[in-house]
């Protein structure tokens, strides 16, 4: 029965119904609609005849250009075009118009903003910290295109689950990248939960809204109602809930590679073809020095070097120079005993550990340099995509030394450039030992973790990593006991590739691999590598190979050392020939790692052009194009859950597609993604060309066919015009189901041309406009408000493509952040959706926050204000007819029509009023300011007298210490400014130099709100950092200044102590578009321009930012996505300057007493003392403490009256946000067309 809905049946494709010719109505005669061919009015006209309604007149034409360039590119046509297509009476006219508006570079812009609605498009995983997904907005840029490009609908839904697996997939030359496989990037936006302690809860809840997410978007259907039961209402089984499932959860949530191959393996081969070269020279270099070893040790053990060396070889038995460090002075005799002492205790150490292995629990022991590794799920393009062999090494990119190591077997991702990258799975396995136990190497960022349930971050302490940080192998070791019955798998990964918490794009990373066990008996150890260790490897040495290591004891210091040199010589021609074991590989890393031999070009000229060669070729590859995706790996099916508990698994369900559209298991050992693809968009799937054609025709017409266009079960609504909807949807798949060729057959239809306007008999018969016999009046969605904003002030910047930016930046909304926990207030006050889920019909709510938000939002304000000034200089106002044609512009960019006269009246009579109110404003605003700056006058001759004395008293006592380290040591910063003659670092080379009237006045630089001090370039990389300042404000309602900053030379990214800019009188981690910026919600700066205030801001190496004034926290620290890297020579600071170039609101007004700048993120103890050490700042307090009575009394009634008039002052300014000038009225006019209504609807 339930399969009879609808929905499911087979699409036939219906008959048009005939012409409509109804002699005895004058209406149906008339209206283009009616006596219409096209197919979609001949669908429509045929219900209009069953409910007895009259067929609608056609749209004006500024009414249909306004509405069909909303409806395809989302912007306001301009008054130019409004014209043109006004006086242009040809017939293909407004098909010219659309074909246009369909190769707009803005139509992709326009649709894919559509799409991210259905696939709940995010940046961030929300929960606590809100992580940011890194490289979302490649989805949305891949989006963009393929609406551009009109890629088959098809296509994409098969990318979009299986865009890295198609047989033929399309590829981007421009980019260099597999397109199709952008299209996983919706997998990875599901919400995340903070250290969920039950991790198999949280794989149920993301995947099931992967699954809802799915389901909705391409199938119109709510597979998630069936996770706990069967449909109570659809043909969807639990079972079907749990088929998706594990396809699924058959993958991985990762950040994918998609570069071309030929990009990825870019130069491959021929840096393959140099090492053995440069092996081949580094191995006469190194003979030879092998050869005179026995002279190093006998003649140099007693340098200053040496000496060190041996120290700690002696302290430690598993050193390559143990035996030496402790030989070397024993008589022949002693030496002779002690040797075969310490040989025998070696093989009892090695004994020893091969029988705890053996006796220990061990439930999982994988060897990645042999066999095993075929079992492990590889992906990137560095060379972790096989074990290696021992003696393979790294060749440094740049510097003198050639090669970084010489390295044992294992899995290595940088043997040939350390710009590759590399993620390695382990097969998923459940969890039944105590420990687990990792062996790896690495440096740049990579990391190793135990991944459990899929879960993508590490984090807290139960999801615990490691970051390796050395080039030799080392274990690593988890208690996993808490885990024990769960499932999980082992996940090592660049840095570049960490699913959530990816760290530098371009910063190089490696890690290497070569066991893992777990068990529960003791761990595993690492033994070192004495030389007894790489005598007993050793095959080739001049003693036959079944020779006892006591055999072969010296007889003497020179024997010990000859017997070194034969070693290492012996090892170095294993290595040139290929036949080198782990141990003398190891040895010869040693040997380079601590320069006991030959690596650098002085003194390998031999390797010189090899080297120099492989380095130009290495630094033409580019590092890795990455996206958000997931990675097959061990393809499971899925136990159904009872009732949906995931404590209570039943018999697995074989993965497959719905049991209603086909009930065949997937025939794959594969996660299914693959099939799942094709079987959504296979021909016999009544559901997906009925769903995406219903929501074209949604987003066209306001509504969809069938009105819920996300559910087209019992519980949706059916359609009004079945018949239609399947015409469509045949037509659609016959297209080759073309987006671009359905909508083009759309907007020509002389229905979608229709007027809005409702007659008697249409209000009366149809008062819901079931039938479409008038057009629907519709709001604009959020993006287009904002859009429309930026367009008709001349603000909007077309710029495609990359990262997101802030709400307040000058691109479209398709490009402003979207971050769950802080999405942009304007966008979401006119119902921009939270992206939970699908959201094919978005809510259009009319409440005080949209008028509010037009009526304050300083976005909207700055666009009134720049549109009404680049009006007034396009149009200069010199009479009345001027006045006039820049009224009739103005209309014309709002609202795509010319204004009447009486609208054109009104305006005048507005702007008169304004110019007068204005004027009064103009005067109580003068009155004010002059008042406040004659009372900051006298309070400044009231407190710089005083300021004198207590820094004269305070020059000969001795200053607290300040900050101190954690061993009690002073902390000092990597830069400091005193201010007191100069303008110099007092303690690197950061001095500074003043620009326009900036100038040194008592001990700190006199800021005047058009000056600034900048610093000589950064001498070191700066990443982590705390900035800390001592400033005194001149007005605290200036807005936006900066007291410090550090930036890249030009502005283009920095981070800054910001004064003002998003909240009135607040302290705020300025950054570039906001990008690491949050509202701190610190309280308002009370103190007066006369007193020091102590400020701070730490920048942690995790992204989170902590802000302090007067030692104390301010505000709440928040995560954000830093922190940035400040190259060196390439990056400097900025005092009283927000960020370069100079401008605008980001100078400050005051005087900086003193500022301090640290490459570590100070603590909050630190911060205090910092704040508390004598500084020379002063605060308010010292400061009156310090005036006699008389000065008290003036100074306290000086600065109340300063108080009250800034009181005075912002209520006026608040009340009144125009400045006075000839084109403030013409702003305020500006504003009141923004809050039209008409301005943010479309008839």
């Amino acid at each position: 029965r339930r399969m009879k809905w609808w929905s499911f049946q087979p699409i036939v494709k219906p008959p048009v119904p005939p012409l409509a010719r109804d002699a005895d109505s004058p209406a149906w005669q008339t209206s283009a609609a009616a006596r219409s061919d096209h197919p979609v009015d001949r669908f429509l006209a045929s219900g209009w005849r069953e409910a007895k309604l009259p067929p609608p007149n056609s749209a004006d034409r500024e009414t249909l250009l306004r509405r069909v360039t909303f409806a395809l590119i989302g912007l306001p046509p301009s008054p130019e075009q409004v014209a043109a297509f006004k006086v242009d009476t040809s017939d293909d006219a407004y098909a010219r118009v659309v074909d246009q508006l369909l190769e707009s570079p803005r139509f992709g812009e326009r649709w894919a903003r559509h799409w991210m609605d259905w696939l709940r498009y995010a940046e961030s995983h929300g929960s606590e910290g809100d992580p940011a997904i890194p490289y979302a907005w490649r989805y949305r840029d891949y989006l963009i295109r393929a609406w551009n490009d009109d890629v088959p609908y098809n296509q994409l839904v098969r990318e979009h689950l299986a865009g890295d697996l198609l047989a033929s997939p399309r590829w981007n030359d421009e980019l260099g990248i597999r397109e199709s496989s952008l299209g996983l990037c919706h997998l990875r936006m599901v919400y995340h939960g903070y250290a969920p302690t039950d991790a198999l809860d949280e794989l149920v809840t993301f995947t099931d809204n992967q699954i809802d997410v799915i389901s909705k978007a391409f199938l119109g259907v709510t597979v998630s109602c069936s996770r706990c039961h069967d449909h109570k209402f659809d043909p969807i089984s639990q079972r079907d809930f749990y088929k998706l499932f594990g396809v699924l959860a058959s993958c991985r949530p990762a950040l994918i590679t998609v570069d071309k191959p030929d990009v990825a393996s870019r130069n491959q081969s021929r840096l393959a073809e140099l090492k053995p070269r440069i092996r081949e020279a580094l191995a006469d270099a190194w003979t030879q020095s092998a050869t005179d070893f026995a002279r190093q040790l006998t003649s140099q053990s007693d340098s200053e070097a040496w000496k060190a060396r041996l120290e700690a070889a002696a302290k430690d038995d598993g050193h390559p120079l143990h035996a030496w460090a402790v030989l070397r002075g024993a008589d022949d005799e002693t030496l002779r005993r002690r040797w075969n002492e310490l040989s025998t205790a070696w093989k009892s150490k090695q004994a020893r550990a091969n029988d705890t292995r053996e006796k220990s629990a061990v439930a999982i022991e994988w060897d990645l340099t042999g066999e095993d590794y075929a079992d492990w799920f590889a992906h990137g393009n560095g060379s972790a995509n096989r074990p290696s062999r021992p003696g393979d090494f790294h060749v440094l990119p740049e510097g003198e030394s050639i090669v970084s190591n010489v390295y044992p077997a294992g899995v290595f991702t940088h043997l040939l450039t350390s710009k590759h990258n590399g993620v390695l799975n382990s097969p998923r396995f459940r969890v039944d030992a105590d420990r687990l136990s990792v062996r790896v190497a690495g440096s740049g960022g990579a990391r190793v973790r135990y991944v459990m349930q899929n879960y993508p971050r590490a984090i807290g302490l139960i999801y615990q990593s490691f970051i390796p940080q050395q080039e030799t192998f080392r274990w690593q070791h988890w208690d996993m006991r808490y885990w024990k019955g769960d499932w999980a798998h082992i996940e090592i990964a660049t840095a570049g590739d960490l699913p959530v918490e990816a760290r530098g794009e371009n910063d190089r990373s490696w890690f290497g691999i070569a066991e893992v066990v777990a068990s529960s008996g003791e761990a595993p150890v690492d033994l070192g590598l004495p030389i007894f260790a790489v005598l007993s490897s050793s095959t080739e040495l001049q003693q036959p190979a079944s020779t006892s290591l006591d055999s072969i004891a010296p007889d003497s210091s020179a024997d010990l050392a000859k017997l070194y040199a034969d070693t290492i010589r012996q090892a170095v021609a294993d290595w040139r020939f290929g036949r080198i074991n782990d141990a003398q590989a190891e040895l010869l890393g040693y040997l380079v790692r601590e320069r006991l031999l030959p690596n650098s070009l002085e003194s390998v000229p031999a390797a010189q052009p090899l080297v120099a060669e492989y380095r130009r070729l290495e630094s033409e590859i580019q590092f890795p194009t990455r996206s958000p995706g997931v990675l097959e790996s061990s393809a499971i099916d899925q136990p159904l859950f009872v009732r949906g508990n995931h404590k209570q698994p039943a018999d697995p369900v074989p993965r497959g597609f719905l049991e209603a559209l086909g009930d065949q298991p997937f025939d794959t050992d594969a996660s299914g993604r693959l099939e799942l693809a094709d079987a959504i968009v296979a021909p016999d799937n009544p559901l997906a060309s009925r769903v995406i054609v219903n929501r074209l025709w949604h987003h066209l017409w306001g509504r969809g066919i069938a009105t819920t266009t996300d559910n087209f079960g019992r519980l949706g609504q059916q359609p009004t015009h079945p018949e239609l909807l399947d015409f469509l949807a045949a037509k659609f798949v016959e297209d080759g189901w073309s987006l671009k060729r359905m909508l083009r057959f759309l907007v020509l239809s002389e229905s979608f041309q229709a007027t809005s306007d409702a007659t008697p008999e249409s209000l009366a018969g149809d008062p819901t406009n079931r039938w479409l016999a008038r057009f629907p009046v519709r709001r604009l969605e959020a993006e287009a408000i904002r859009d429309t904003l930026l367009a008709v002030s001349g603000q909007l910047d077309e710029t495609m493509f990359g990262p997101g930016v802030p709400g307040n930046s000058r691109r479209r909304s398709i490009y402003v952040n979207v971050r769950r926990n802080n999405l942009d207030p304007l966008l979401s006050a006119f119902d921009a959706p939270e992206p939970s889920s699908t959201r094919g019909v978005r809510d259009t709510t009319n409440v005080p926050a949209q008028s509010l938000t037009l009526l304050n939002d300083p976005f909207v304000l700055d666009q009134a204000k720049q549109w009404a000034d680049a009006v007034s200089r396009e149009l200069p106002e010199t009479d009345e007819a001027s006045s006039a044609r820049r009224i009739e512009r103005m209309w014309l960019a709002a609202f795509g029509r010319s204004p009447t006269s009486d609208e054109i009246a009104a305006c005048r009579a507005f702007l008169s009023e304004r110019e007068e109110r204005l004027t009064e404003v103009a005067r109580q605003r003068e009155r004010l300011t002059t008042e406040i700056a004659e009372r900051r006058e006298a309070l400044r001759r009231i407190t710089e007298p005083v300021h004198a004395r207590i820094r004269e008293q305070r020059g000969s006592q001795t200053r607290p210490a300040g900050p101190v380290d954690d061993a009690g040591n002073p902390l000092l910063p990597i830069a400091r400014w005193e201010f007191d003659d100069d303008l110099r670092d007092s303690i690197g080379n950061l001095h500074g130099v003043a620009k326009g009237n900036a100038r040194l006045e008592a001990g700190a630089i006199v800021l005047d709100g058009q000056s600034f001090v900048e610093t000589a370039p950064l001498k070191q990389p700066l990443k982590t950092k705390t900035l800390e300042a001592w400033v005194r404000l001149d007005d605290l309602n200036q807005r936006g200044g900066g007291v410090m900053s550090v930036e890249t030379i030009g502005g283009q990214t920095f981070d800054a102590i910001v004064f003002g800019e998003k909240d009135p009188r607040q302290w705020l981690a300025g950054s570039d578009f906001f990008n690491r910026t949050q509202s701190l919600g610190g309280t308002p700066v009370e103190s007066p321009g006369n007193a020091d205030i102590h400020v701070a801001i730490v920048y942690a190496s995790d992204g989170r930012i902590t802000a302090y004034q007067n030692g104390k926290p301010y505000g709440k620290s928040y995560q954000s996505t830093g922190p940035i890297t400040f190259a060196a020579d390439s990056s400097h600071l900025l005092f009283g300057l927000r960020h370069s170039p100079p401008g605008g609101n980001r100078f400050l007004a005051g005087r900086i007493v003193r500022a301090q700048l640290y490459d570590q993120a100070l603590t909050a103890e630190q911060i205090a003392d910092s704040a508390g050490a004598e500084t020379g700042a002063i605060s308010e307090r010292q400061l009156w403490a310090a005036m006699n009575a008389d000065d008290r009394q003036q100074y306290d009634r000086l600065k109340a009256e300063v108080d009250q008039r800034e009181r005075e002052l912002r209520t006026l300014e608040n009340a009144n946000m125009w400045q006075s000038g000839p084109t403030a009225p013409w702003r305020e006019l500006a504003h009141a067309l923004l809050n039209f209504k008409e301005f943010i609807y479309v008839r």
